[in-house]
């Protein structure tokens, strides 16, 4: 029976899914795997490139690129697909290393009570001294040192632990997703998937050692719009209100903006070349305050309002390039 399916929602994906592809295909197992994509139009032409490869583990599927939805087509996918479990990508996540896929089978078959495990993401070498600071401290949040996976609850540490879930590096299990599949929301549905599973008495678990490179270098109007789209979800999936009032937002931006200048000012190997990184990094905190603000307090029920301010939706409707999966 074939053990693992990995799938991957594409479009546009260039060369670094030629990149993810193949460190996927040449993961080392000791059991059976194979790979889906599932691409909602792309027109750059690697779909194209990756359909002549000579793999019978790789299969494309193509879909409009006006029906995607993040949990509507990774279902989609994985229906399509035949494996005992399912390991989740996106087109940006690449592999640290060959034994990925193995670490994160091992952490989901030793425990028969977990639905899904995510892994750990770390940057890109050519990220910013602070993206790298950022994702080692969110996912150091899950990590217990003794373990390779440890086993999660929605109580711990507060809304971003207890629900946290990131099918940009995970594993589920099928007969899991079958009883519950992605549900069909324009945002965050791996964390409603996660929050669901744990409601009906499944667990989730992190995996320390199955690790992919995933980070972004977001232009300060699309950090806004990232930031409300994240805080629009959390106000109305979760009813968690990430910026109160404009005092909460005030207090955190100078919060963290304290908290990044001291660490810049630790990093002896710095330049004074560094420092526009910095000023980008606390105007940056600013703007992504702002934004977690207004999310929580606008509908964007308008049409023109989504296609202005909405950074997922203005991907999935094509007024911008990037990854519409991540």
């Amino acid at each position: 029976m074939l053990k693992v399916s990995v799938v991957i929602p594409t479009k546009n994906g260039g060369a670094l899914l030629r990149r993810v592809v193949s460190q996927v295909l040449k993961q080392e197992t000791d059991f059976s795997f194979d790979l889906t994509l599932i691409d909602s139009g792309s027109s750059d032409g690697v779909i194209d490139e990756l359909s002549a490869l000579e793999d019978k583990r790789l299969k494309i599927i193509r879909v409009p690129a006006e029906s995607f939805g993040h949990g509507r087509t990774r279902n989609e996918a994985i229906a399509a697909c035949g494996g005992e479990y399912i390991a989740l990508l996106t087109q940006d996540a690449l592999p640290v290393d060959r034994e990925w896929l193995a670490h994160l089978f091992t952490s989901i078959d030793s425990n028969e009570r977990l639905a899904g495990v995510f892994g750990r993401h770390v940057a890109y070498p050519e990220a910013d001294l602070f993206t790298k600071k950022d994702l080692k401290n969110h996912f150091d949040g899950f990590k217990d040192a003794s373990l390779e996976v440890a086993s999660l609850d929605e109580k711990m540490g507060g809304y971003s632990q207890g629900h946290f879930f990131s099918d940009n590096n995970a594993i589920i299990r099928r007969t899991v997703w079958e009883q519950i599949p992605y549900p069909d929301v324009s945002y965050a549905e791996d964390q409603l998937w996660a929050k669901a599973v744990m409601q009906a008495g499944w667990e989730k678990g992190f995996s320390n050692l199955g690790v992919v490179f995933h980070s972004h270098d977001y232009s300060i109007t699309d950090l806004f719009r990232r930031s409300l789209d994240e805080s629009r979800a959390f106000k109305e999936y979760f009813s968690y209100q990430t910026t109160r009032n404009v005092w909460t937002a005030l207090r955190n931006w100078l919060g963290t903006s304290a908290g990044d200048v001291q660490y810049f000012f630790t990093q002896a190997s710095l330049s004074r070349w560094a420092l526009p990184q910095l000023a980008k990094r606390v105007f940056g905190n600013l703007v992504k305050q702002v934004g977690m603000y207004l999310g929580g307090r606008m509908s964007m029920k308008h049409e023109g309002l989504r296609r202005l301010l909405s950074y997922d939706h203005r991907l999935r409707v094509g007024l911008r390039k990037g990854k519409q999966n991540d």
